[in-house]
């Protein structure tokens, strides 16, 4: 896919064993919670990382604990964290299940390779080919329906259609633009145009935008919706990668 291609253009890839377990080591040393995506399930699992060594790791049990059916010895997991505001991802197949005092355990290798991204004060969700939201921009005497290209907490970029006629100016002040959540309500916010170009072979116009001044808790949903994305983006392409 184009669009989790870019979107992992964001990432540092690691293959280096003994980095790739010096990274894993301080997931284990400061007790973090990792988030466990699975193929078949559209459920996200928490963990622990026990262990690790040159060659293998070993995960405390699931929760919700129903994801310890969905796991199988050779089934692939992919691991997700935050190591002080760096984002972690990494698949590795499971080469052992066991358990200690009633409490599941799971053995996986070591990865070949760990995705690494540094902190950054934003960074935008590719949304295109991953899933459709819809956008309405509601304007002085219209409105403008779009769709969804890409999004962080502090602005978004939206597909307009081929019929439209450019007269955002820079600056152009947006009263209202809502987007579409996936099983919830939408998100209204003010924006302010930052760019607007037609790209070359599409027949259509892709509008780039800041959020205007959003209240605290709307920053906090903001952000709150931009994880949600990025998890299930992630959790689209470990689906795709077990297929």
């Amino acid at each position: 896919m184009e669009a989790l291609a870019s979107y992992e253009s964001l990432f540092d890839r690691i293959t280096s064993r003994r980095r790739i377990s010096e990274l894993i080591s301080r997931l284990v040393s400061n007790r973090l919670f990792i988030n466990v995506l699975l193929p078949d399930s559209d459920e996200h699992y928490a963990s622990t990382v026990l262990e690790v060594n040159d060659h293998h790791l070993v995960l405390d049990e699931l929760n919700p604990e129903e994801g310890h059916e969905l796991i199988q010895t050779g089934g692939t997991l992919t691991i997700q964290a935050r190591l002080e505001g760096a984002m972690l991802v990494f698949s590795s197949p499971v080469i052992g299940i066991g358990e200690h005092d009633g409490v599941a355990l799971y053995r996986l290798e070591i990865p070949k390779e760990l995705r690494y991204m540094q902190r950054r004060k934003s960074y935008r969700v590719l949304i295109e080919r991953v899933m459709d939201l819809p956008v309405m921009l509601e304007l002085a005497e219209e409105k403008l329906g779009g769709i969804l290209h890409d999004i962080s907490a502090h602005g978004l970029s939206l597909w307009l259609p081929k019929g439209f006629v450019p007269e955002f100016e820079r600056a152009t002040h947006i009263p209202r633009c809502r987007v579409q959540l996936p099983n919830e309500d939408g998100l209204d916010c003010a924006i302010e145009v930052r760019s607007l170009r037609h790209e070359r072979g599409e027949d259509r116009y892709l509008l780039g935008a800041r959020f205007v001044a959003p209240e605290p808790r709307m920053r906090q949903r903001l952000a709150k919706m931009v994880t949600g994305i990025e998890r299930y983006v992630l959790r689209k392409r470990a689906q795709e990668k077990a297929q």
